[in-house]
């Protein structure tokens, strides 16, 4: 229930307090209102111990529920807010129990916004990180201030209750309250006035008491207020005199308090003064204005840009870093225009459009963007800028905060690391035409000398004796090393330079696994291996016949070689409802995991000269870089499986099963 009463046409509220009487004592409480878990946890610990019962939320709406459920002497309360800003908050919070203190928690960014959050209704504000020996002295004053308004609200009760309720409503108003005359010299000069009234606000903010003040003058009660507040006698001589009304601030000396005061007239030759005691005010204020100094003297140390701009692209704050990257003094170009000052002549109309538009909510804001501007001396820099914008209490956008990183250099050199790049790849290039060139040039003469080996073998070997047999052996032996070395390069250069265009045909994957292990019956019967198959009859794939044959070819032979003589091999064709697999296994020298990483590498062989396993090593180690380049053009995948050395290990191709293959070039 609230009551009005208009006195001189200012309006006085009196609160019935009956309602709030539940928690008129006042309770050590809080509630930490923060969206940061570690927080709430660490902050309820840390209050616990001191012997508060704490109440946590993670949201604003979870924080209004938990306030209309129990009552809060405190809510110490974050600024940002996963639903709502803290500031947005304290209004609905004041709204349902005007008696709780807002303690706001910020970061030095949003220093700006405690004024606001003060207005609003906050008690005061911290800054984070947080200070815990503050945090405490803040709370502990606030519990005092919320004591003295409990106890202040008690005396209000029983005010109310009184007979005399105008006097009441008089008495218990929270400013002060003086009805007085002015006295003026011989030449109508102000240079004293009289107390007629005055009520028990004024005796409290003040400490002059009713009975000595009513009726005395008041350079009796202050006998040196004409020298430390000369002005106070005009501005109150003015409004009785002129009937002009005035609101001022001032820091009373006399009593070392800072007063605003409201002075109006209600006849000429008397005014009335209504003031409040702001001491408590000026003083947050003065934290605030230091705690934005040390916040921007924070922004001095930052090594980028921080800048703000307001609506109409003016500079309202750049700190020390940016004034040294643009080659300005300190402080130089606060109250500019960014686009003229700071933008090189070709960009600044384009980006200052943009700009516009992102004001006044056309477009979307960018967070990340480079431009380039212009120093004082005229020089350009690249800067990478991260942008966000500034709003005000009603939603509107006022301005844009930004940082920025000078990239100058790191562009110039990205710039040149792409032109080593180029040129590494030219060289990469030059090399791959070289490497089949040289193949082609090769393989001619290899042919030659492969074919007329393998017609003295065929034809003249009963003409022959067993020692030049033996010579014409290892020159086709060695030619046929040197043929597949050949073909191998050139098919490493189709590969890695894209060349290679499969021939997709639905094809028997049973069929190619007997035709390459026929291929390949020579060497297991030289070997003496023991060869174990399970093959399904019919496995169709859309594969590339020759390549595919390759691929297979190259890991058989593989487990041939490594394979200690009579070994056993097996191949076993599995088919799935996606893929098929085919995997080859072998009880040979296996690999070890450094050896697994290095094996399906270019020329990536595993030398075991003299080891005493009996395995054949020869080749360049190419086979198995081939297959699985092979098997990926395929959409497929070559996996090895061994448990170390001696230990054989498991090949394993994998080719999924599609209608239509989509051929990926390396």
């Amino acid at each position: 229930m609230e009551l009005f009463e208009c006195i001189n046409g200012r309006r006085l509220v009196f609160l019935d307090v009956v309602d709030r009487v539940n928690h008129l004592k006042p309770k050590k409480s809080i509630l930490i209102v923060d969206d940061d878990k570690s927080s709430r946890i660490t902050l309820n610990l840390i209050f616990e111990k001191k012997g508060f019962q704490v109440g946590l939320s993670e949201t604003g709406m979870d924080a209004l529920k938990e306030i209309e459920r129990k009552f809060y002497n405190i809510v110490l309360l974050d600024n940002k807010l996963p639903d709502i800003d803290g500031i947005n908050l304290i209004k609905p919070i004041k709204e349902k129990n005007f008696d709780i203190e807002i303690l706001m928690m910020t970061g030095f960014a949003s220093i700006e916004s405690t004024i606001h959050a003060l207005n609003e209704g906050a008690s005061g504000y911290i800054t984070k990180p947080l200070n815990m020996e503050e945090v405490f002295t803040v709370v502990g004053k606030l519990l005092e201030k919320q004591q003295l308004l409990f106890e202040k609200k008690a005396v209000e009760k029983k005010l109310k209750k009184s007979e005399f309720r105008y006097r009441s409503l008089f008495d218990n108003m929270l400013e002060g309250f003086a009805l007085c005359k002015i006295i003026v010299d011989e030449n109508n000069n102000p240079v004293d006035f009289l107390y007629l009234e005055i009520n028990e606000a004024f005796e409290r903010l003040t400490g002059l008491e009713k009975n000595k003040t009513i009726g005395t003058r008041v350079s009796e009660l202050i006998p040196n207020i004409k020298d430390s507040e000369p002005n106070l006698f005009e501005i109150y001589g003015k409004v009785a005199l002129t009937g002009e009304t005035t609101k001022f601030e001032i820091f009373f000396e006399p009593l070392k308090i800072w007063l605003l005061i409201s002075v109006y007239s209600i006849k000429k030759g008397y005014f009335v003064t209504v003031f409040d005691n702001i001491t408590e005010r000026k003083k947050a204020e003065e934290v605030i204005k230091k705690e934005r100094e040390r916040a921007e003297s924070y922004l001095d140390l930052a090594g980028v840009i921080i800048i703000a701009l307001n609506q109409k692209g003016i500079i309202t704050l750049l700190n020390k870093k940016g004034h040294e990257i643009l080659g300005y003094e300190v402080v130089e170009l606060i109250g500019k225009n960014w686009f003229d000052e700071c933008l090189p002549a070709r960009t600044k109309h384009e980006i200052f459009e943009n700009f516009t538009n992102l004001i006044s909510g056309d477009t979307e804001s960018v967070e990340y963007f480079e431009i380039i501007v212009k120093t004082k001396d005229g020089k350009e820099k690249l800067i990478a800028w991260y942008n966000t914008l500034l709003y005000d209490d009603k939603g509107k956008i006022i301005g844009t905060l930004s940082s920025g990183e000078d990239i100058t250099k790191r562009k110039e050199t990205e710039n040149l690391i792409k032109e080593e790049i180029k040129k590494l790849k030219e060289l990469d290039q030059i090399k791959n035409d070289l490497t089949r060139r040289v193949s082609h040039e090769l393989n001619t003469p290899l042919i030659s000398i492969y074919s007329a080996a393998s017609l003295l073998l065929d034809v003249y070997r009963d003409d022959l004796s067993t020692k030049t047999l033996k010579i014409i052996e290892m020159i086709k032996d060695g030619g046929e090393r040197l043929k597949r070395l050949a073909s191998s390069l050139v098919d490493i250069y189709d590969l890695e330079s894209n060349k290679i265009n499969l021939d997709l045909k639905m094809l028997n994957i049973t069929e190619i696994l007997e035709f390459c292990i026929k291929e390949l019956q020579p060497l297991i019967i030289k070997r003496e291996h023991e060869l174990e198959m399970d093959l399904s009859q019919e496995v169709y794939l859309k594969v590339d016949d020759i390549r595919i044959k390759q691929a297979i070819l190259n890991l058989l032979e593989n487990a041939i070689k490594y394979t200690p003589p009579k070994g056993k091999i097996y191949i076993k064709l599995h088919e799935f409802d996606k893929h098929v697999e085919i995997i080859i296994k072998d009880i040979g020298v296996g690999f070890t995991e450094q050896e697994k990483g290095k094996i399906f590498k270019k020329f990536g062989k595993i030398e075991r000269h003299g080891k005493g396993m009996f395995v054949d090593t020869e080749g360049p180690g190419l086979g198995l870089y081939i297959s699985r380049e092979i098997v990926r053009l395929h959409d497929g995948e070559i996996f090895l499986k061994s448990e170390g050395r001696n230990k054989g290990s498991i090949f394993i191709m994998q080719i999924p099963k599609k209608t239509e293959l989509t051929v990926k070039l390396i």
